[in-house]
């Protein structure tokens, strides 16, 4: 009888931001996982390519939370580069009580576009609702303007309670 082994799944990470600007990775590189400023990422769709190619990057999925926003820019931004991008999106749901983020690739936007709205509906309607929460406990914020498009999160919260002054850093906020 044969050896049945068990299916082993390998997770290779790879941090871009450990390579310095002139280093190349010693390998081709599919990133498919990063958000952009669309969802709770630093850098805009046009940084996160750049950046991406700099550092050898084949194929970039974007996966923001809840929205496509950023698609169309990062694919005009990768006709400069010899750079696939990868559409995509991160889903966050409840299974089992336990939080669940689901990523997805290559979606059909016409059947995603109404119900994505929603979800980035209820994340601006929770942004307000976190902003109007901190002024009554005495830390009034200013939100960014935030696109119709873009997902707001915790990274948005945390920058408007810095520019507030009421934190050093996103890590205490």
């Amino acid at each position: 009888m044969a050896n049945k082994m068990p299916l082993r799944l390998l997770k290779i990470s790879y941090d871009l931001s450990d390579t310095n600007d002139t280093q190349r990775l010693p390998f081709p590189m599919l990133e498919l996982h990063t958000h952009t400023t669309q969802s709770d990422g630093s850098l805009t769709p046009t940084e996160l390519v750049n950046f991406a190619a700099e550092k050898g990057v084949k194929a970039l999925a974007i996966t923001d939370h809840d929205t496509m926003a950023a698609w169309e820019e990062a694919t005009a931004a990768a006709t400069a580069h010899d750079l696939e991008i990868v559409p995509g999106l991160e889903l966050s749901t409840v299974y089992n009580g336990r939080s669940m983020h689901i990523l997805g690739f290559y979606p059909d936007p016409n059947k995603l576009q109404a119900p994505l709205q929603e979800r980035v509906d209820g994340r601006h309607r929770r942004a307000r609702k976190m902003a109007d929460k901190l002024a009554e406990l005495g830390f009034p914020i200013t939100l960014p303007d935030m696109p119709h498009s873009m997902a707001p999160g915790r990274p948005h919260i945390a920058t408007a309670l810095k520019q507030a002054g009421h934190v050093n850093s996103h890590n205490e906020a």
